[in-house]
């Protein structure tokens, strides 16, 4: 029996109405994104190519190839392929949110709001460095958290993994949703689900594997004047700044700007979809909460949270979690007439 769902004209063209919106949304952060760096693009550019060289800023951002690797394929066909880079990777992301929101709860209204919501915080937190691997993060938090909320875990699935482990260290994340999610199966189901843990682990692992073999095996020396070998993090490679964080931290909450109301909002947000998580006793629901609970943890560790581009890669899955609040999971779409 085919159950497929197939709009009628006026659906039609509500969806692509949807879709202009997206198209236009991404145009627009595109544009600007360029204006913004528009007086440090050559920097952008350096920091960049410079993973692929062997010669990043800092030796933690030696493991992030995956976006550079697909700025320099893209020179084969585009002049300039770090523009059309960040074009694609803008419309992805926002292709990506819309569609996860729609598939859903089959509204276009919440998945064009959560479109705006996402750009819209996205810009805000417009910051002077921008590199292609918080772009290509976002797009995988984004279908994370999809496949996570749908319960869908096949071969697409997989290939996140992957991609992700090869852009930037948060793929041990992912492993740990898994650990978390074969820990929580003993609420939902009533008991826990050890073949997930020792997955997840075996992920996590494979992930810090991987990370510190790019970073001692691809690192020559830092493009930046008097880091050299960076020798301060060549143990780890990671940058441990809690004492600054929780310096800052506290200045924000004397001297409350945006950026404490936006942090605020950030928080709010997660923990009431972890508190929501827990009362559905949905083992995914309860594990993706988790993870985004230590992914939030990892930046207070590792990443300056004055520099607000580190909050970027969560808003487009922030905006999907948001836009699908209190809807079932299965797909909600209008009858075709």
């Amino acid at each position: 029996m085919n159950t497929g769902w197939y709009p009628n004209k006026k659906q039609a063209l509500i969806l692509l109405m949807g879709l202009g919106l997206v198209f236009l949304v991404s145009y627009f952060q595109y544009k600007n994104w360029r204006i913004f760096h528009a007086d440090n693009m050559e920097a952008l550019l350096g920091a960049s190519y410079g993973v692929l060289d062997g010669t990043p800023h800092w030796r933690a951002y030696q493991n992030r190839i995956l976006g550079p690797l697909l700025i320099h394929v893209l020179g084969y066909v585009a002049n300039e392929p770090f523009y059309l880079f960040m074009k694609a990777g803008f419309l992805a992301l926002n292709l990506f949110v819309f569609g996860a929101v729609f598939s859903i709860t089959g509204q276009m209204g919440r998945a064009s709001l959560a479109v705006l919501g996402a750009a819209l915080l996205w810009v805000l937190q417009n910051h002077y460095w921008a590199y292609p691997w918080d772009l290509v993060e976002a797009i995988t938090l984004v279908l994370l958290v999809y496949f996570a909320l749908r319960e869908t875990f096949n071969f697409w699935t997989g290939l996140i993994v992957v991609l992700a482990a090869l852009n930037k260290e948060t793929a041990m994340l992912i492993g740990f949703f898994f650990v978390l999610r074969g820990l929580a199966l003993k609420l939902e189901k009533g008991r826990v689900d050890v073949r997930q843990i020792c997955l997840g682990l075996a992920l996590s692992m494979a992930s810090l594997a991987l990370t510190e073999g790019l970073r001692h095996v691809l690192f020559n020396i830092s493009s930046l004047q008097g880091v050299g070998q960076d020798p301060d993090h060549a143990n780890f490679g990671n940058h441990w700044v809690i004492l600054e964080n929780w310096h800052d931290f506290k200045t924000l909450l004397a001297q409350p700007s945006a950026l404490t109301l936006m942090m605020l909002f950030f928080l709010a947000a997660l923990l009431t979809f972890l508190w929501k998580s827990v009362q559905s006793r949905q083992a995914n629901r309860m594990a993706l909460s988790g993870a985004l609970v230590l992914y939030v943890v990892a930046l207070g560790l590792f990443g300056l949270i004055r520099e607000l581009r580190v909050f970027q890669p969560l808003m487009g899955c922030l905006a999907v979690l948001l836009a699908c609040s209190g809807a079932d999971l299965r797909v909600r779409r209008p009858a075709a007439r």
